[in-house]
């Protein structure tokens, strides 16, 4: 198995990123990355999800996975976007207001590699970041 590379970013993005997105994609993939995860909210993880999607094209050993904050109840209508849906393991028992900052930190435990799009010093998306820098892991 490769390297796990992990999408960090703001719900709301000001600008079209798809380019420098595929850049550090290119290069994730040319440090080993295999695997990218993707939280599935907001148009940074849009934009992600999209990038990896077009670059299997040029990289059919790349996978995409959509890492669950919550239990699904039913059949997730974007599950075919992704080639596969993980739901982290005790996640069940930490109440749902939790739910996305523990799914986010169980992410950084567990990626070697981050791509961020962070402008804003407060937020989930910046302490995920800060908490990947904390461990060493490459942004």
């Amino acid at each position: 198995m490769g390297k796990i590379c992990a999408f960090f970013g703001h719900r709301d993005v000001w600008a079209d990123v798809s380019e420098p997105l595929e850049q550090a994609i290119r290069i994730a993939v040319a440090e080993g990355v295999t695997d990218f995860w993707v939280g599935g909210y907001g148009s940074f993880d849009s934009y992600a999800a999209g990038s990896v999607r077009r670059l299997k094209k040029d990289f059919p050993e790349i996978s995409l996975h959509l890492i669950l904050a919550y239990l699904p109840t039913e059949k997730d209508p974007l599950a075919d976007n992704y080639d596969s849906m993980i739901y982290p393991e005790g996640l069940e028992l930490v109440p749902q207001r939790f739910a996305i900052s523990k799914r986010n930190q169980w992410i950084v435990n567990n990626c070697d590699m981050v791509i961020a799009y962070v402008r804003n010093t407060y937020g989930g998306a910046y302490t995920a970041v800060q908490s990947a820098k904390r461990k060493g892991r490459y942004i």
